[in-house]
């Protein structure tokens, strides 16, 4: 009964996995907002789509029925008067809700900051804060992996439920929509018997005969071979002795994965650009970027404030705001302009791969990063 299952999912173009449990796919969902433009809300179903395929979770075609809702809200819109034209900051929030878009069910959302800065008006300013949205943002990964969890606990809490509604859609000869909405069904569920046998009916109704697609018939027909006795030959063979094997070369490290970082509001943009751990000066730089974004202001005071390592240890005397100093300090930060800053973690003993936490203040915005990896290459 596995091996239909995932045959009959294989039929229908959905991706089988090992435990003959159809991996979930999702389609990206048009707001419903009234007050989001033709064009942005374009722009967001692009970016949304974008940013599930890269995820391996963008669904094709239309038989889909996990769906992703964007919802976004603005949370700030200021227009700044310059010399020549008016300089527009947008800042929202883009709220993802996961959604069974059958029975409306929703399993999982988040909320992912935004925010856009445009010569313009509100409406231009709008359409840049949507183009910010990173598709490889690490937030849409997890995304997925949770909502996918999510939906597998769902369906093995209401099994009952699914298979009635699975049959109304058959019963409403909507048989690709039915064969979707089964498909997070795993062999683990009591009703999954029952769901392979709906399925094989989709597919009948659909056009598609199981019993074709499920396996192949190979017959093999006999050989004969006659029986010939020849006369022993004895041949010298030459020993050859074999060359030796080249020596492979070392696979190149594996790049660390990305920290993650989350800042506390919209006043700056804040990201690291490398982790640099010196053994021979005792030291980790990390080498970080951050651009002011209130035109109020022109200059920032920088602190670090809080490390642990990966063994749980709290060495903030060690987390440094300069080479020379551990103490906050001023620098000057223009409005829209980039500025780089290193900061230390000094008197290293050992070798340490991972810093578990850290946090670190940048005028009034808090910093955290997360899971952050040193690279001791050099």
């Amino acid at each position: 009964m596995k091996k239909i299952f995932s045959t009959l999912l294989l039929c229908l173009g959905l991706y089988a996995s090992a435990n003959a449990q159809a991996v979930v796919m999702f389609q990206a969902l048009p707001s419903t907002q009234e007050d989001l433009s033709a064009q942005a809300n374009k722009n967001l179903t692009t970016k949304l789509t974008a940013a599930m395929t890269r995820n391996s979770a963008a669904a094709g075609g239309n038989a889909c029925v996990f769906g992703i809702e964007p919802i976004v809200t603005v949370t700030n819109m200021e227009a700044s008067q310059g010399t020549m034209q008016t300089v527009t900051l947008c800042q929202g929030e883009l709220t993802l809700v996961a959604k069974n878009i059958v029975d409306g069910a929703q399993y999982h959302s988040v909320t992912i900051p935004l925010k856009g800065t445009v010569t313009g008006g509100e409406d231009k300013a709008m359409l840049e804060m949507i183009a910010n949205i990173k598709p490889t943002d690490s937030q849409f990964t997890k995304f997925v992996r949770v909502a996918r969890e999510k939906i597998q606990d769902y369906y093995a809490n209401n099994c009952a439920a699914i298979m009635s509604k699975a049959q109304m859609l058959y019963d409403g000869a909507e048989y690709e929509l039915c064969a979707a909405y089964l498909a997070a069904i795993s062999e683990a569920l009591p009703c999954f018997d029952q769901a392979s046998q709906l399925l094989t009916l989709c597919l009948q109704n659909m056009g598609k005969d199981p019993q074709i697609v499920e396996v192949e018939r190979v017959v093999e027909k006999p050989v004969i071979v006659e029986k010939v006795i020849e006369k022993p030959v004895v041949v010298e063979v030459p020993v050859e002795v074999p060359a030796p094997a080249p020596t492979p070369a070392p696979a190149p490290a594996a790049k660390p994965a990305k920290a993650q970082i989350v800042v506390s509001n919209g006043e700056i943009e804040f990201d690291i650009i490398s982790v640099k751990g010196s053994w021979k000066n005792g030291r980790v730089e990390i080498n970080t970027v951050f651009t002011n974004e209130l035109d109020n202001r022109d200059g920032l005071y920088i602190a670090a404030k809080t490390c642990i390592d990966n063994n749980g240890a709290d060495i903030s005397s060690k987390f440094y705001t300069r080479e020379d100093s551990k103490y906050s300090y001023y620098t000057s930060a223009p409005f829209g302009v980039e500025r780089k800053h290193t900061f230390y973690i000094l008197r290293q003993k050992e070798k340490t791969p991972r810093f578990d936490y850290l946090d670190l203040e940048i005028g009034d915005t808090k910093v955290v990063i997360r899971d952050m990896f040193v690279d001791w290459s050099e």
